[in-house]
């Protein structure tokens, strides 16, 4: 992971000042991506359907979780495509393609257990 450090300007330069210290950071990834309000109230959608076994709730859910995902403005958008794939891989996982229903208690992962930024 890539950071880059500005530190803040002083005052002597004419530009804004800081408290000693503090310092603006840049990074490639989100590290709290997963405490994003929006996304992980999407994906709790997501894996109750999943988890009690109904599959039109998980499709339904996974749909409104890949939008929601795609256009957050608080990750990049290929971030938002790698997450709303994902999280599609987790929901075919838990409703095999040879059933008709999901496996009741089929339990997903957590949001943040989901590798994202994957070495």
């Amino acid at each position: 992971m890539a950071r880059t450090r500005i530190p803040c300007w002083q005052a002597s330069t004419g530009g804004p000042s800081c408290t000693a210290g503090n310092q603006l950071t840049s990074s490639a990834q989100r590290d709290d991506w997963a405490g994003i309000p929006d996304l992980l109230a999407a994906y709790q959608g997501v894996r109750g359907a999943a988890n009690r076994g109904d599959l039109q709730g998980a499709q339904q859910a996974l749909a409104l979780f890949g939008r929601t995902a795609v256009f957050c403005p608080d990750l990049l958008a290929p971030d938002g495509q790698r997450l709303r794939d994902l999280v599609r891989q987790e929901v075919e996982r838990a409703f095999p393609a040879t059933a008709t229903a999901g496996r009741p208690g089929s339990d997903m992962p957590e949001l943040a257990e989901l590798p994202l930024f994957a070495q």
